[in-house]
């Protein structure tokens, strides 16, 4: 959200305009001196609304007073709707801070590549890619009475290996096609990630779907 509002300068110049811009989930309060130098990038002034506290003045419905550890802001909205946004506006601003919320809502940093790599290493070679629940299908399955094909058995196995082969060789694309790319690119990495994480998923159901049939 960003506008112009009056800004209480002090007793000799009074109230002044000044144009301000409010980072609602970044939790920053800035002005400038005008649209100008906003469009320059050159700050009059900043405050972190996460330490700060939103009063009405007393005398005055249309003054927004924010408070700061080390500084006090005076802010004057003549039009009702307007300075009502405005309020609403920062006081939010105000509560996600304070509530330690807004950690929730900012997406994550993006995943070093070389930790990605390592924690698929990981999983791909970890013994609880069973769940708690095919491990006692297959344990009911082994205790079972039923006879093998020795023949059947290393056919079985040998597809096995081909499907893992498989799955394994498109986990491996998605990470080089991840390698290519700028880590600033944050919205195509996490896509590449979920790709990762859903063939990972559909490798353990093929292992385990083929782990039952060799064991029927």
């Amino acid at each position: 959200m960003e506008g112009h509002l009056l800004k209480f300068v002090n007793f000799l110049m009074g109230w002044q305009d000044r144009y301000f811009v409010l980072d609602v989930f970044g939790g920053s309060l800035t002005y400038y001196l005008n649209e100008s130098d906003k469009q320059l990038s050159i700050i009059r002034g900043k405050v972190d609304l996460k330490e700060t506290r939103l009063v009405k003045d007393s005398l005055d419905s249309n003054i927004l007073v924010i408070e700061a550890p080390n500084t006090q802001w005076r802010l004057k909205e003549e039009n009702k709707d307007k300075y009502k946004e405005w309020a609403t506006q920062i006081k939010l601003s105000i509560e996600l801070g304070s509530k330690g919320l807004k950690s929730r809502i900012v997406s994550p940093p993006p995943v070093p590549i070389h930790s990605l790599k390592t924690a698929q290493s990981q999983k791909l070679n970890s013994p609880k890619l069973f769940t708690h629940k095919s491990f006692r299908t297959h344990s009911s399955i082994l205790n079972s009475d039923k006879k093998y094909n020795d023949s059947e058995i290393l056919e079985k196995f040998s597809l096995i290996k081909s499907n893992i082969r498989d799955l394994y060789a498109i986990i491996q694309n998605v990470i080089n096609t991840i390698k290519k790319q700028s880590l600033d690119e944050t919205c195509q990495f996490n896509k590449n990630i979920f790709k990762i994480l859903v063939v990972h998923q559909k490798l353990i159901q093929v292992f385990e779907s083929d782990f039952c049939c060799l064991l029927r």
